[in-house]
């Protein structure tokens, strides 16, 4: 992964996996003028993105900076979904990728280690999609919009960001029995 999956990684891990597995490019067929536009293209996927986070932030009352800071941009994302715990389960799955990734290098071929990397990757995703639904959520949209936000971000983030009805709540709504007149 060179430096067009280093920026995707930066503004989206799941998707510089997804996008750079396997050799995606050569597959592709790309001619060299296109694959000599990626880094230009990453790059503003990336800016546009951290725009995006930042408008976000200051919806939330947060300082702007902390989008621009990889890691803790994702973790303050959780924060404002008011989903922690799953940025800390994933994380932890994260490292559990990367140790399986260390071991399949050092070791060979070690099915383990391979069910471990699936496994932890596969979770991962899932609590990353968790975490955009709960955003999603928290701005007062839908879960189609939740969907949106999974599957492309690019165009998804801005409009959550730039709409003036996303207004950002800063306690989750807890859905209570109705009261029973007796």
């Amino acid at each position: 992964m060179g430096g067009i999956g280093y920026l995707l990684f930066l503004s989206n891990p799941y998707l510089a996996w997804f996008m750079f597995s396997g050799g995606g490019i050569l597959l592709l067929g790309l001619n060299h003028t296109i694959v000599s536009l990626l880094p230009i293209l990453a790059f503003a996927y990336k800016v546009l993105l951290d725009i995006s986070r930042g408008k976000l932030f200051e919806k939330a009352n947060q300082p702007r900076w902390r989008s621009l800071i990889p890691g803790w941009n994702m973790y303050k994302l959780a924060t404002l979904a008011h989903k922690k715990r799953f940025f800390i389960l994933g994380c932890i799955l994260m490292f559990l990728f990367a140790v399986g990734w260390l071991q399949l290098m050092s070791l060979g071929n070690s099915p383990y280690f391979g069910y471990l990397m699936n496994i932890s990757l596969i979770l991962s995703v899932v609590f990353y999609c968790v975490v955009l639904y709960s955003l999603a959520k928290a701005f007062w949209r839908s879960s189609l919009f939740a969907l949106g936000l999974v599957i492309c971000p690019l165009i998804f983030f801005p409009i959550l960001a730039l709409s003036g009805d996303s207004i950002y709540q800063k306690n989750p709504i807890v859905p209570m029995s109705q009261p029973t007149s007796a």
